[in-house]
C-alpha cells in the first residue's frame, strides 16, 4: 500500500527514483532469503529437530520472523533512512536465520559481508553502522552463550570474542572503504552535476538570449552560433560554419572595424584593456537586404591550453534611433526652452501691466508672486518684499488686505472657490471705492491643493454705473406705473372734489340763513336803541329760513364730506409718501425697516394688483431693523409683486368669471438670516422656464410688458450684493413662492473706524 508523505530529501540523500529502485531490489533479496532459510533448514534438519536441538530451530524462526516483519515494513517507515534501517534489520536477520539454518557453517559467514554491501547501497551511514552493530552483538552474543548455533567447527567458547572481533573489523573495513567510495563518488557526482548544470545552463542562456553569440576558433573561423544570432542576420547555418565572422558581412568593413574583429587584434586588445565592443558599432545589413545597426564584443576566451573566441553581438538599431531622436528632443528642448523664456518674459510684463490685482500664495499663505498693481493697492514696492512672506509677516495692514485674508479663510473652511466677492473699502481719503474679488484654490497633478490664486478688479465705477442704473430703474418703474399711480391719485381727489363743491354750497346755505337770522333779530332789538318798546319777533319769517335751509340734511351730510375729504387727503398723502421712498436712491447699506419698506412697495404698486388679485402682508412685527442696501431690496420687492400680478392677470384671462387673485408677502426672522416671501396663484412656471428666470433679458411676456431684467437684477442685489440666496418653488398651473433670504451682517452704528464690507 502506498506509503505516508516522504520526509524532505536530506542533504546527500539518493535521488527518490534511485532509492526506489535500490530499496525494491533489497527488500526483494530480504523476502526471498526467507524461503531459502526455510528449504535449508529442512534439508539440514535444523528445523525439524532431527539435527540441532529445540534452541536452534526456534532463533531460526524468529530471525525468519523479525527478516520478514522488517522487510514489509521497511515500504512504509518514515523517510529514506526509516525504511533503510529497517530494511537493514530485516536483511541481517534473514542472513542470520539463514547461517544457524545450515548449521552455523563459518564459510557461510561471508554472507554477512554481502548483507553489509547491500546495505551501502543505500549511501546512509546510519543503516550501514546499525547493519555492523548488529551482526557484532549476534556473533559475540552467540558466540559466547552458543557458539554451536553459529560456528559448525566446535569453536569453543573463549574463541568467540576473537571471532566476532575479527567478523566485526572485517566488516568495519568493508564499511570504511564503503564510505571512503562514497565521498569520492559523491564529490565527483556533485561536480560533475554542477558542470552538467553550468554547461545547461550556459546552452539555455546561449538559446534563449536575444544577443547573438558566435563561439571562433583561434583563427576566427565560426564553430557555432545560436538562433538569435541567424535571425539578426538573416543568415543560416551552412552559409555560417567554417567562414570568419568578417567575412559574413555583406559588404566590406571599414578598417577599423576588421581589425577589431581580427583574432591577433582582439587578442592583444583584451590583455591590454579588456573585451572590444565599447566602440565597434557599425552599421550594417543583413542577408536580405535590411539595414540595422549591430554593436559587437569580442572575447578571447583560452582553456586547457585552447583559445577561442566568444561574439557577442546585439542589434542596437532601436537604441541608435532612439539617441538620434533624443538628440533632436534637446534641440527641441533648448528651442522650446528659449521660447518658453521669451513667453515668461512676456506673460511677467503682461501680469504686471493689468490693471487687475493679482497674486497668488501656497497652502501657509506665503506669496508667491503678485503683479504691480496689487503691490501699489498694498503699499509695497517690489514684489521681492512680499515672496515667501506671510501677510502678518510682511504688516500688511488695511480693508483690502483684511478683505483677502477674509475671503482666504472662507476658502480654507470650504475648499471651494469664491467668485465675484464685493469688497467696499470706506472713504478714509478719497471717494470710496468697491473691489470684485475672485479667490480661487489651486491643486496639483495629485488632485491635492498647493495654493490659491487670487483676482481682483476696482469696479467703484462699476459700482456707481450699477446705482445710476438701479435708481433709473426705479424712475423707469415709476414712470410705467404712473398711469396707474395717477388714477391712484385721481380717485380720492375726484371725491375730495366732490365734497368740497357740496361743502361750498352747503356754507353758501348757511351764509343766507345766517343773514336772514341776523336780520329778524336786528329788527327786532331796533326799538331799545330808541328808547321805545322793542318790535315783535318775527316768528313766521325765521321759520322760513329754517325751512329754506334743510338743517337736517346739512347736519348729516356735511360731517360725511369732511371726513371722506380727509380721507382721500390722507390717501394721497399716503401714495406721495410712498413715491418719496421708493423713489429715494438711498445711502448704501444700513439698518433697514424691511416691514416699511415692503408696504410702501405694496402701496405703490397697488395699480397693478388691484384689479387681479387680493394683497396680503404677513409681516413678521419681531423683525426689527434689518441690514440691507433699502434702495436695490424694494426694487426686487416690486419686481416680485409686478410678475406675481402678472402671472395672476394670465391665469384669470385664461378662465371667465375668475375670482381675484391673491398674492402674500412675508416676512420672518429665522436666526441669523431673514427671509422674505412673495407668493401667488397665478400661472406658475415649467421647469425649462424655471431653469432660465435669472438669465438677463429672458422673458415670456409679450413685447411693451417685460424686458427681462427684473429677475436678473433680483439675482444680482440678493446674491452677489447682499451675499444672500433665492428660492424659487413653482407649479405649472398651481402658482410660484420667491423665497429671499438676506444673512444678518452686523451693521457698526457706534461710530467705530469703518471695516471692509463684504456682501
Amino acid at each position: 500500500m502506498p506509503g505516508p508523505t516522504p520526509a524532505p530529501a536530506r542533504r546527500g540523500a539518493l535521488a527518490p527514483e534511485v532509492f526506489r529502485s535500490r530499496h525494491r531490489v533489497i527488500r526483494l533479496i530480504t523476502f526471498l532469503l526467507v524461503p531459502l532459510v526455510v528449504v535449508t533448514g529442512l534439508a539440514s534438519g535444523t528445523l525439524d529437530g532431527s539435527v540441532h536441538t529445540g534452541d536452534q530451530s526456534a532463533w531460526v524462526v524468529a530471525f525468519a520472523a523479525t527478516a520478514l516483519a522488517c522487510a514489509a515494513f521497511g515500504d512504509i517507515a518514515h523517510g529514506q533512512r526509516g525504511r533503510a534501517v529497517c530494511v537493514a534489520i530485516g536483511l541481517d536477520a534473514a542472513v542470520s536465520a539463514l547461517v544457524q539454518a545450515i548449521g552455523g557453517s563459518t564459510h557461510l559467514h561471508l554472507a554477512y559481508l554481502v548483507a553489509v554491501a547491500l546495505v551501502g547501497l543505500y549511501q546512509d551511514w546510519v543503516p550501514l553502522l546499525l547493519s555492523v552493530l548488529l551482526i557484532f552483538v549476534h556473533h559475540l552474543a552467540f558466540g559466547a552463550l552458543a557458539p554451536q548455533l553459529i560456528y559448525s567447527d566446535g569453536t569453543p567458547h573463549h574463541l568467540a570474542l576473537p571471532l566476532a572481533l575479527l567478523h566485526g573489523a572485517l566488516v568495519l573495513a568493508m564499511c570504511a572503504v564503503q564510505m571512503v567510495h562514497w565521498h569520492f563518488a559523491r564529490a565527483s557526482e556533485a561536480a560533475l552535476r554542477r558542470s552538467h548544470e553550468e554547461t545547461r545552463r550556459l546552452a539555455l542562456v546561449a538559446r534563449r538570449t536575444a544577443d547573438g553569440i558566435v563561439i571562433t576558433d583561434a583563427h576566427g573561423v565560426v564553430e557555432w552560433a545560436n538562433e538569435a544570432f541567424y535571425r539578426m542576420t538573416g543568415l543560416s547555418p551552412s552559409r555560417v560554419e567554417g567562414r570568419t565572422r568578417t567575412g559574413l558581412f555583406p559588404e566590406p568593413l571599414a578598417p577599423e572595424h576588421a581589425a577589431a574583429l581580427d583574432p591577433a587584434t582582439a587578442l592583444a586588445s583584451s590583455a591590454a584593456r579588456g573585451p572590444v565592443g565599447g566602440e565597434l558599432e557599425f552599421r550594417t545589413s543583413t542577408a536580405a537586404g535590411r539595414p540595422y545597426w549591430t554593436a559587437i564584443e569580442v572575447h578571447p576566451v583560452t582553456e586547457a591550453g585552447v583559445t577561442r573566441f566568444f561574439l557577442v553581438e546585439r542589434d542596437v538599431t532601436a537604441r541608435h534611433e532612439a539617441e538620434q531622436e533624443l538628440l533632436r528632443a534637446r534641440e527641441r528642448a533648448e528651442a522650446l526652452t528659449e521660447e518658453l523664456s521669451h513667453e515668461k518674459f512676456l506673460l511677467s510684463d503682461v501680469i504686471s501691466s493689468i490693471p487687475q490685482l493679482l497674486y497668488w500664495k501656497d497652502n501657509g499663505g506665503r506669496y508667491r508672486g503678485a503683479n504691480q498693481a496689487l503691490l501699489d493697492e498694498l503699499g509695497v514696492s517690489a514684489a521681492d518684499e512680499v515672496i515667501g512672506r506671510t501677510d502678518t509677516e510682511i504688516g500688511l495692514v488695511g480693508p483690502l488686505a483684511e478683505g483677502i485674508r477674509s475671503v482666504e479663510r472662507q476658502i480654507d473652511e470650504t475648499g471651494l472657490a469664491v467668485m465675484d466677492q464685493h469688497v467696499s473699502l470706506p472713504a478714509w481719503e478719497g471717494p470710496p471705492r468697491s473691489f470684485l474679488l475672485s479667490v480661487l484654490p489651486q491643486h496639483g497633478p495629485d488632485g491635492a491643493r498647493t495654493g490659491l490664486i487670487g483676482v481682483g478688479a476696482d469696479v467703484s465705477r462699476v459700482a456707481d454705473l450699477e446705482r445710476a442704473l438701479a435708481q433709473a430703474n426705479r424712475l423707469e418703474a415709476l414712470g410705467q406705473l404712473a398711469a396707474g399711480v395717477a388714477h391712484e391719485i385721481n380717485t380720492p381727489v375726484q371725491f375730495v372734489s366732490d365734497n368740497t363743491s357740496f361743502l361750498a354750497e352747503s356754507f353758501g346755505e348757511l351764509l343766507t340763513a345766517a343773514i336772514a337770522t341776523r336780520a329778524l333779530l336786528t329788527a327786532a332789538t331796533a326799538a331799545d336803541a330808541t328808547g321805545s318798546a322793542p318790535a315783535a319777533f318775527d316768528l313766521e319769517a325765521a321759520v322760513a329760513v329754517d325751512a329754506a335751509l334743510d338743517m337736517d340734511f346739512l347736519t348729516e351730510e356735511v360731517p360725511k364730506a369732511i371726513a371722506e375729504s380727509q380721507e382721500g387727503l390722507g390717501r394721497v398723502a399716503g401714495i406721495v409718501r410712498a413715491l418719496k421712498d421708493f423713489s429715494h436712491p438711498g445711502a448704501g447699506r444700513g439698518a433697514v425697516d424691511v416691514n416699511r419698506a415692503i408696504e410702501s412697495t405694496a402701496h405703490i404698486s397697488r395699480s397693478e394688483w388691484k384689479y387681479e388679485a387680493e394683497l396680503d402682508l404677513d409681516l413678521d412685527p419681531e423683525l426689527g431693523l434689518v441690514p440691507c442696501y433699502e434702495s436695490e431690496l424694494k426694487q426686487v420687492v416690486l419686481n416680485l409683486i409686478v410678475n406675481a400680478a402678472h402671472a395672476v392677470s394670465e391665469r384669470r384671462a385664461t378662465a371667465e368669471h375668475s375670482p381675484l387673485g391673491r398674492i402674500t408677502v412675508s416676512t420672518r426672522r429665522d436666526g441669523d438670516q431673514v427671509t422674505i416671501s412673495v407668493a401667488d396663484n397665478g400661472t406658475g412656471m415649467d421647469e425649462g422656464t424655471k431653469l432660465r428666470i435669472f438669465e438677463p433679458f429672458f422673458t415670456t411676456k409679450e413685447v411693451g410688458r417685460g424686458t427681462g431684467q427684473g429677475l436678473s437684477l433680483a439675482y444680482n442685489v440678493v446674491v452677489q450684493l447682499h451675499g444672500g440666496r433665492i428660492d424659487v418653488d413653482t407649479h405649472l398651473g398651481e402658482g410660484t413662492v420667491f423665497t429671499l433670504t438676506l444673512p444678518l451682517d452686523a451693521v457698526p452704528a457706534d461710530g467705530s473706524a469703518p471695516q471692509a464690507v463684504f456682501a
